[in-house]
């Protein structure tokens, strides 16, 4: 009696929203916790903050004028130290309510460089305090809506080291040299600052906590020191706002669309997540961005030190809308999380990219985009770690996601999924967006060498998760060497799962190409690896997948059996939905270097060990289940003319080079154009105008009727 061998293979995703001191001023590990994790009134547990212990603050005694100028933009205020600086703050505060709108709203210039402490010993102010403390400028929510020039003028030992919501009588939770900013910074250099803000959630930056609506930063350099505890963390902002501002209007009236924009900045220093199970987003420029950010450098290390469960992004943290343009990474992102299983993620550019399903028409206006960046830097993630966004998602597609004209030069790895351009994709919500797509990745590329993720490498996209929503993945290219300990490796997509029951979907791959080798443990395929439905789905009206005019020129090799390894897709399951591979080319080899020793009868009989390589497609089946029965396909699928998969003009002049292939009792399905056809209902097949060359025949099936034509 035969018995089954199966083969399981599993998507890893996981859904996760988520001291004392003396007189000297020694600062000590942090003693003291607040919202301890006892059960409210609905049984479910606070969440801890942490509230640090910490030495008195000292502030600057502010000058008791400006150096010169009335304010106006013909002749603004002049600031020439640090006493004139902590003047401004002075005129902001609560306590110059009388003076509040007069010096909000006017025009500043920088005269000098200003150091507001000593920083010979900057190095070793997390543990000992300098002098001064600063208090944000525009403390007690007063936002700066004016005009400040630095005129390329440093700004130097800046010094914040406090716990968010416990400040006396003036509170924020907003932090940076400036608390809010409304109008313009511009020309301002930052250096040799340190800022850590525990306590309760607040926004941190180098410049501004947040950069409200029409918010400008322009020109501007910081090269500081960030401890994050449960804070969004920005190298130059917070908080970087965009779309509808509800607060201006009452509900029903016209909503006013705005957008912060961060311009012409760079970040170099550091900015360390400190706090284990802190909930945070950390980004080279902004911790979130929903504005714009254009022609910004990331050249700062940022750290995930913790069990942490948010993102980490060389640009941005996270984006919910916005545009994020013609920006590079070349600084370092370390997501890698000391114990657990933790949804921590990592982007060259952005982190992730985030459109909610929650009240896009309250709160959106636009949907996401990246444009024209470049990843230069390294970028390590826990469980999506991708070149430019390490998670992308649209679960609205009220409006679309783009990612196009991007570039991965660096060195990219996770834990579970690695993508040259996206750790992981999805698009699982309503499909009501009438201007188009619901995702478009176009025109990128990766050069770089791609390794480790113990699940799958993908030169563009490492995994996705498709259900509702067009999506078009069009013109993109991978060129790196790629390798994965894993299950799945692909020049384009290396996973791909249809989720719940699809309607109205219809996913594009068009243009795409490999010229990269492949190596992968398991499953592997020039364009797309692995994609495969993980139950059997309803399908819905209008569900559709179409890849086109695509090629692969690279090697691909597996180095274990009962895999698939395909020249165009390793592996097609995607059990009655439509789906056309057409104008493809392979001209790559197919390689098979697992050892295959013999086997005995009697192992045959208890066992399946299979070897699957097609020129075009590996196998046409599920991949979750092979066992001694399953591979007796029906005829009646062959050439069918209601058939499911249709590979039309493509052509393979790969080679197949497998280990031992005369072997005892190893089963070996080997075809120019299709490897292996379950035959299955669902699974029925139609090739028409395909040619190959390498292989003995185009369906490696022997038992059935042969398709294409050999050349």
């Amino acid at each position: 009696m035969k018995r089954f061998f199966a083969l399981f293979l599993s998507l890893a995703l996981l859904v996760c929203m988520l001291g004392a001191c003396s007189d000297d001023k020694v600062i000590d590990d942090p003693i003291e916790t607040g919202n301890n994790e006892e059960p409210n009134q609905s049984g479910e547990t606070e969440y801890e903050y942490l509230f640090r212990d910490l030495p008195e603050e000292k502030y600057l005694t502010p000058a008791t004028e400006f150096a010169g100028g009335d304010g106006s933009e013909d002749d603004p205020y002049q600031i020439s130290n640090a006493a004139e600086l902590a003047l401004l703050h002075e005129k902001m505060t609560a306590e110059a309510k009388e003076l509040k709108s007069e010096y909000k709203d006017a025009y500043y210039v920088l005269t000098a460089d200003i150091t507001i402490n000593d920083i010979s010993d900057f190095d070793n102010w997390s543990n000992t305090a300098p002098d001064y403390s600063w208090m944000p400028i525009g403390f007690d929510t007063v936002e700066f809506d004016g005009v400040f020039d630095g005129k390329g003028y440093t700004v130097s030992g800046l010094y914040i080291n406090t716990n968010c919501g416990t400040a006396g009588e003036n509170l924020t939770n907003d932090y940076g040299l400036f608390e809010k900013v409304g109008g313009t910074v511009k020309n301002v250099n930052l250096d040799s600052s340190y800022i850590a803000v525990s306590g309760n959630s607040c926004n941190v930056g180098g410049i501004t906590g947040q950069l409200l609506y029409e918010g400008v930063i322009d020109g501007c350099s910081v090269n500081a020191i960030f401890d994050c505890y449960d804070a969004t963390c920005g190298g130059v902002a917070g908080n970087a706002n965009g779309g509808v501002d509800r607060g201006m209007v009452d509900e029903g009236e016209e909503r006013g669309i705005n957008y912060s924009t961060i311009k012409n900045c760079s970040f170099a220093g550091k900015i360390t997540q400190v706090k284990d199970g802190a909930m945070s987003y950390i980004g080279g420029l902004a911790g979130v961005c929903n504005g714009n950010i254009d022609h910004c450098d990331n050249n700062g290390e940022l750290i995930f030190t913790g069990d942490n469960v948010d993102s980490v992004g060389g640009v941005a943290g996270v984006m919910y809308e916005g545009k994020i343009s013609s920006c590079n990474n070349n600084g370092t992102l370390n997501c890698e999380i000391k114990d657990g299983e933790y949804l921590a993620v990592a982007g060259g550019i952005a982190g992730k990219v985030f459109v909610s399903a929650t009240g896009s028409e309250t709160y959106m206006s636009r949907g996401a985009e990246v444009v024209n960046c470049e990843n230069n830097g390294e970028v390590k993630g826990q469980q999506y770690a991708g070149g430019i966004v390490g998670m992308l998602s649209n679960d609205r597609n009220d409006y679309c996601v783009t990612v196009s004209e991007c570039v991965n030069n660096g060195v990219v790895s996770s834990k579970d999924y690695t993508g040259g351009i996206i750790g992981h994709m999805s698009c699982i919500g309503d499909n009501d967006n009438e201007k188009g797509d619901s995702i478009v990745i176009e025109k990128c590329e990766n050069k770089a060498e791609l390794s480790n993720g113990t699940v799958a490498v993908g030169g563009v996209v490492g995994s996705f998760m498709s259900e509702t929503g067009d999506i078009e993945i069009k013109d993109c290219k991978n060129s790196g060497s790629l390798a994965s300990e894993g299950q799945h490796c692909a020049g384009i997509i290396a996973y791909w799962l249809m989720n719940s029951n699809p309607v109205d979907t219809n996913i594009v791959v068009d243009g795409c190409e490999n010229t990269g080798s492949i190596n992968s443990t398991l499953n592997a395929g020039g364009i797309i690896s692995f994609m495969d439905m993980p139950v059997c789905l309803e399908m819905g009206d209008d569900v559709s997948i179409s890849i086109s005019d695509c090629e692969n020129s690279g090697n691909i090799t597996v180095d274990k059996v009962n895999g698939y390894i395909g020249g165009v897709v390793g592996n097609w399951g995607m059990a009655n939905v439509l789906t056309t591979i057409d104008k493809c080319i392979n001209s790559g080899t197919l390689s098979i270097t697992a050892a295959a020793d013999s086997m005995t009868d009697e192992d045959a009989e208890i066992m399946t060990v299979s070897r699957i390589a097609g020129g075009i497609v590996g196998r046409v089946g599920t991949g979750l289940l092979l066992t001694t029965d399953s591979d007796k396909p029906d005829e009646k699928n062959i050439q069918s003319a209601n058939a499911d998969l249709k590979i039309t003009n493509c052509e393979n002049t790969g080679k197949l080079d497998v280990v031992n292939v005369d072997a005892d009792n190893y089963k070996n399905w080997f075809g120019g154009i299709i490897g292996n056809t379950c035959g299955e209902d669902g699974f029925a097949i139609f090739v028409d105008n395909c040619t190959y060359t390498g292989f003995d025949r185009g369906l490696g099936n022997e038992e059935l009727s042969d398709i294409g034509t050999k050349s």
